[in-house]
């Protein structure tokens, strides 16, 4: 009996101590963590270390007594001392921390990005971390990332651009638990230089090659400053070149591109200006060259010889002269004109008729105006002499002025100075001598105003009045011819047309 009690006492003693233990001995304190990355200098908060799991429910964290710290300086890994504190219970561990060391700024060549949204190119987060490879990439969770300017598609300026990162870390989902924010700088250069598409040519030589010539099109994702060419050949010199030309963007990026480009050789003879008859009176020096030019095709002044040998400046009437130039490659150009030796100063009639314009234009305003008050005073003061008669306009001038009188050729060949010194456009008209009745005749075409040409005869007759002989068209002339016929004239307005040029029916 006495080892009955014994043995229960013992039993009750055990189980006395073994309540008295659970009593005494705290529980187990369970913890589950969680490594984070900080950048340095910011401020943690100890409980972003907590992972999130139904172990660290409730769970507090400091650090050193704090509820926050500031991340240490040096990049990489950090054993942080962490105080975790539950219901009454407390534990001592070591978290783990991160310092992610920010790059100072990354390269990126434009065009080589791919742009997103208005918010620039969309560059990898990662390649602003210097020391990314020292920490988990599942911890460089970015939320954000954007630039101090906004940018569309394809359109990044070049230049420096400061770039603003996030990363982030959260609990229970949307829960904010920590984030870690820097800002870098994203350098856009342009080093490419641009592209060109060019093609071969055939063109004639003699004109400077220009780059619109050969190149097709350009093609950079800067602005163009300059397209040139760099090695102009001899463009008087026909034959084949390789022609260079020099793209050259406005960041200084320059590439050059080829052409073939063939010269013809020049087929347009030498031209002259300023070469025209000449009137001069009898005995006086001729100036051939005054106001005289030979050019070749390409407008450059070349030397021209002079053929006088057949005039006589003592021989009145009309003599010939020849200029000629040849340039560079043989072609060759001659032009002939009229000498005319008068026994009247040229210079001088232009100022007699001059003068005698002040008074016969005064009222008149339009060319058909004054051509009818030419034609109206000569018809007015000029008599028909048939014994006078001469070619030149200026004699035929200075003789009707003079002496008021004359045939056909005196009457329009101040009619021709007359109009001349007005500005009106006139010509002179030969009757053709090719017909039975072969006796010689002239009378004016004028285009006043630009109406068309027209005949106008100043020669007083009986048998057209003075209104009809003023500005008639061909119909009319063919109708005064017949009229003239029935008088023995057959032939009075017949002349070759293709002299001339076209008249108002």
């Amino acid at each position: 009996m006495r080892n009955i009690y014994i043995l229960c006492a013992a039993v009750v003693l055990v189980v006395a101590a073994v309540i008295v233990t659970a009593m005494l001995w705290p529980p187990k304190f369970e913890y589950e963590l969680r490594p984070i990355v900080a950048i340095a200098g910011e401020r943690v908060y100890a409980r972003a270390f907590l992972a999130d799991t139904e172990v660290m429910t409730d769970t507090h964290a400091y650090h050193l007594g704090e509820s926050a710290f500031y991340a240490p300086a040096a990049p990489g890994r950090h054993g942080i001392p962490i105080t975790l504190w539950r219901d009454s219970n407390f534990r001592e561990v070591t978290a783990t921390l991160y310092i992610a060391q920010p790059v100072e700024y990354i390269t990126v060549e434009w065009g080589e990005g791919t742009a997103y949204g208005s918010e620039g190119f969309n560059l990898d987060p990662l390649s602003f971390i210097a020391n990314v490879n020292a920490i988990p990439k599942a911890l460089l969770d970015f939320r954000f990332l954007s630039f101090s300017s906004y940018w569309g598609m394809r359109e990044l300026p070049v230049g420096n651009h400061t770039a603003h990162l996030v990363m982030s870390q959260y609990l229970n989902g949307d829960e904010f638990a920590h984030f870690a924010h820097f800002t870098s700088e994203v350098r856009v250069v342009d080093t490419t230089p641009p592209t060109a598409v060019t093609r071969d040519i055939t063109m004639q030589m003699g004109r400077e090659i220009t780059p619109d010539d050969i190149v097709v099109s350009v093609f950079d994702l800067s602005p163009i400053r300059s397209v040139e060419v760099i090695n102009q050949p001899d463009i008087f010199t026909p034959g084949e070149y390789t022609v260079e030309v020099r793209a050259t963007d406005i960041h200084g990026n320059a590439a050059v591109f080829s052409s073939v480009v063939t010269l013809l050789p020049n087929t347009v003879p030498p031209v002259f200006t300023g070469v025209q008859d000449i009137k001069v009176m009898q005995g006086e020096p001729i100036r051939f060259r005054a106001g005289v030019e030979a050019q070749d095709a390409f407008g450059r002044p070349i030397p021209f010889e002079i053929d006088a040998t057949r005039v006589n400046t003592q021989e009145l009437g009309i003599h010939t002269a020849t200029y000629t130039a040849a340039d560079a490659w043989g072609l060759e150009t001659s032009v002939t004109i009229n000498v005319h030796i008068l026994n009247v100063d040229p210079e001088a009639v232009i100022e007699m008729v001059d003068n005698l314009l002040i008074t016969v234009l005064r009222g008149t305003s339009t060319q058909a105006e004054q051509a009818r008050a030419i034609h109206d005073w000569i018809g007015d003061h000029i008599s028909f002499a048939a014994a006078v008669g001469m070619d030149s306009a200026y004699e035929a001038a200075y003789h009707a002025i003079l002496h008021r009188q004359g045939n056909c050729f005196v009457f329009n060949g101040l009619a021709e100075m007359m109009l001349t010194r007005a500005g009106i456009p006139n010509l002179r008209i030969d009757r053709i001598l090719e017909t039975p009745n072969p006796t010689r005749h002239r009378w004016t075409l004028i285009n006043p105003d630009g109406m068309g040409w027209y005949h106008l005869d100043v020669t007083s007759n009986r048998v057209l009045t003075r209104n009809e002989r003023f500005m008639f068209t061909n119909s009319q002339a063919e109708a005064f011819t017949l009229r003239f016929a029935q008088q023995g004239t057959h032939d009075f307005y017949t002349f070759n047309p293709v002299l001339y040029p076209v008249i108002v029916p």
